[in-house]
């Protein structure tokens, strides 16, 4: 952590400065008061207000006009960090920033700010706890509408509560303990067994719902990722640019043209998906082509929706490794080959999916032949809840409803994204729960004692009241520089 944290004050641009833009916004903080900036600016000093918007103009030591600027000072505790902070909004030439930050930091010694310094100070100084610190972090890295709002969510301090409610029935279960050490005798036996149990569920009911926020999430919330698969000359690219609805992909009767996956950014009801169209996945011994197919058999595992891709004219030949997946929806391609469903139902009882769709063609020519939905696969077979010719635009819209739907269900229950929380929230409950079984057969308060302290360990790391300096490295090192 020391290496992240500087002394004495630190500069840095706020906002992007990867790019030319119409304002940029300077950041200065840790600096004793305003008089260092006399020189610099055309404003007197005296009548900057804190929380106040001034227009000045910002000079160098020369007294050379830099730009003009738009300050707002925030005086100290009452500022992001706790610390006095300066802001300026700069003209956003990339050059123009650079400029004024050179300027500033060599002629007033201030230090160029390291990834999420500002963040780090506000930590530090306790405006910010941990949970909201990795809420923050998470809003910053977002790439799902999802994890910005939950994001947001926690460093409006939301979960932050919810963790300090914790903590105090914690509390509460510990000194019912320790008042069955010290004072059995003035409050009695019975007495002492009714405040633990009754303190031993408020907590026990806490945790555990925050351990059902973790249960069942294994989907990259972070990064929802739709994933394509099946052999060569399936339909994928032709699938990926129909749902794209653009030339993203190559398309040719060669199979083996997609040699490594490709994603594209797809937004559904203002949520944003990564599409991706991998290779064909099939025996090979060219060397581009297999390591192509060997990133396609990783990312199955990585996927919140896939779709597998199954050409009806040809023998699928790697059924092999996909019946170890779950597929959201199976295609069979070219499906007016098929006179029955026993050319592919032999695929079907080793495939686990949720929906089948036969369809002749998947690009825009004409209407996808004769189709057909099936759900509801048991040992009568089939269960037909659609059939008729259906379109690219009817299958597209088929296929992004059932990927909104998926990630409304999976998302309902504000599942925890923050793998630190998930892993100790996890580890907690299992401690709790190894507590509960132990009481119902024992009372040797000694015992009860030192679970209740490795539970407290767990719960004091959650929510941040202990916290190893690789943890701290590891979040800020994430911030961008400025934050």
């Amino acid at each position: 952590m020391d290496a992240l944290l500087s002394s004495g004050p630190i500069i840095a641009c706020s906002t992007s400065n990867a790019t030319n833009a119409a304002i940029s916004l300077i950041r200065i903080s840790g600096f004793e008061d305003l008089s260092i900036f006399d020189p610099y600016l055309s404003i007197d000093i005296k009548k900057i207000v804190p929380r106040y918007a001034h227009f000045c103009n910002i000079l160098s030591s020369s007294k050379e006009v830099l730009d003009e600027v738009v300050l707002t000072f925030y005086k100290a505790p009452n500022s992001y960090n706790g610390e006095n902070i300066l802001e300026l909004a700069v003209h956003g030439n990339i050059l123009n920033v650079d400029r004024i930050t050179r300027e500033l930091s060599s002629e007033l010694n201030i230090s160029l700010a390291k990834p999420g310094e500002f963040s780090l100070r506000a930590y530090l100084n306790k405006k910010l706890s941990l949970s909201q610190i990795e809420g923050l972090d998470l809003l910053l890295n977002a790439k799902s509408e999802y994890s910005l709002k939950h994001g947001l969510s926690i460093l409006n301090g939301k979960l932050h509560k919810i963790y300090n409610d914790l903590y105090e029935k914690l509390l509460d279960l510990k000194s019912s303990v320790e008042l069955s050490i010290d004072f059995l005798e003035d409050i009695g036996e019975q007495q002492a067994e009714e405040l633990f149990e009754a303190r031993f569920s408020n907590f026990y009911n806490l945790i555990k719902n925050l351990n059902e926020k973790c249960l069942n999430n294994d989907q990259n919330f972070l990064n929802p990722k739709i994933g394509i698969f099946g052999p060569p000359n399936a339909g994928k690219s032709t699938l990926f640019n129909n749902i794209l609805e653009q030339d993203r992909s190559i398309v040719t009767n060669l199979p083996g043209t997609t040699r490594d996956f490709i994603s594209e950014s797809v937004k559904l009801n203002g949520l944003s998906f990564q599409m991706i169209d991998t290779a064909g996945v099939r025996e090979s011994s060219n060397i581009i082509e297999k390591e192509g197919i060997n990133r396609s058999k990783k990312l199955v595992d990585e996927c919140f929706f896939k779709i597998l891709l199954i050409n009806s004219t040809e023998e699928f030949s790697e059924a092999n490794f996909f019946e170890k997946f779950d597929f959201d929806y199976i295609i069979f391609t070219h499906a007016s080959k098929l006179n029955s469903e026993v050319h592919f139902s032999k695929y079907l009882f080793r495939l686990n999916f949720k929906k089948i769709i036969l369809a002749e063609q998947l690009d825009d020519i004409g209407p996808i032949g004769p189709t057909s939905v099936f759900e509801n696969f048991g040992p009568i077979g089939p269960k037909l809840f659609k059939n008729g010719p259906i379109g690219p635009i009817e299958l597209r819209k088929t296929v992004l409803d059932s990927i909104s739907r998926k990630y409304d269900e999976l998302t309902k229950n504000d599942p925890m994204l923050i793998e630190r929380h998930k892993l100790l929230i996890l580890q907690c409950f299992k401690q709790v729960l190894s507590l509960k079984e132990f009481i119902k057969y024992e009372r040797d308060i000694a015992i009860i004692s030192h679970k209740i302290e490795e539970i407290a360990h767990s719960t004091e790391e959650l929510i941040g009241l202990v916290t190893p300096d690789d943890v701290l490295n590891n979040i800020f090192s994430n911030f961008c520089i400025g934050k």
